[in-house]
């Protein structure tokens, strides 16, 4: 059985994936550079000119800051294709509380806060409410908006799909539980696994390597095809979800993103 039409280029991002971009898009948005760079090593030479150092003295920024160039040059490219790039509700949250854990780091570090001292639970746990608050809603909420207007800007915006409380609840309570009968992954990675099965996107863009290792296998692996033809009939043959179905000559519009890095 194969795919009854042609494949769409929608993408579906993780939470890494979204981390990276914004930190590109920060960055870029920080000092003054352009998103739209012809390569990694101009906008590094450039990053070396405006911060007067080196960038091989912050090799792992260096590092992430060219998955997330990467993951922005991969939406740029598909940005005019009628391309639907999607992103979770449940990876927004993980944004903001790594935004969240960066604003908290860089606050208590210009008040001579030692690292070691920040990461302890009781230190970490015990700071007021009334600070978290101004800090989440000054430092995450407005500079979270800020990177989707500069990507607005852009031409690349995202679909919240599990805004739709009927997308979120059967992703959960039907697609989620017909899955975990045949892989294993952790919840959270399994429930954006299957918000991409769900709006069958054609790449699942992320940067978890056991997530990337079983996608890929699932979906291509010949050990895996009794399960793939197992996940089809199941999902196709289930009441409840009117997304997946068989035509009369038994082909199915069921999609296994190919999970990649970068497109």
């Amino acid at each position: 059985m194969t795919s009854q039409f042609e494949l769409p280029k929608d993408v579906m991002l993780d939470t890494n994936a979204m981390v990276y971009l914004y930190l590109y898009v920060d960055t870029c948005d920080e000092i003054g550079i352009d998103l739209d760079q012809n390569s990694f090593v101009d906008f590094t030479n450039i990053l070396d000119e405006r911060l007067k150092k080196p960038a091989n003295q912050k090799v792992l920024q260096i590092r992430m800051l060219k998955k997330g160039y990467n993951v922005y040059k991969s939406l740029n490219k598909l940005k005019n294709s009628d391309s639907t790039f999607y992103f979770s509700k449940l990876a927004k949250l993980e944004l903001n509380h790594v935004c969240l854990e960066n604003k908290y780091h860089q606050e208590l570090s210009e008040c001579n806060i030692p690292y070691r001292i920040r990461q302890k639970d009781p230190f970490k746990y015990d700071i007021p409410p009334a600070y978290l608050t101004e800090i989440y809603t000054t430092g995450v909420i407005n500079h979270v908006k800020r990177m989707e207007e500069l990507l607005s800007d852009k031409g690349v915006e995202f679909n919240l799909v599990d805004e739709d409380p009927t997308v979120m609840g059967q992703t959960i309570d039907i697609i989620t539980t017909i899955f975990n009968q045949y892989i294993h992954l952790q919840s959270n990675d399994l429930y954006i696994y299957c918000l991409a099965v769900q709006t069958m996107s054609t790449y699942f863009l992320l940067f978890d390597g056991e997530l990337k290792n079983v996608a890929e296998k699932l979906r291509t692996d010949d050990y895996y095809r009794e399960y793939r033809e197992k996940i089809i009939d199941d999902l196709c043959r289930c009441r409840r979800l009117d997304k997946f179905n068989f035509d009369e000559e038994g082909k199915h519009n069921v999609i296994f993103p190919e999970a990649v890095n970068t497109i």
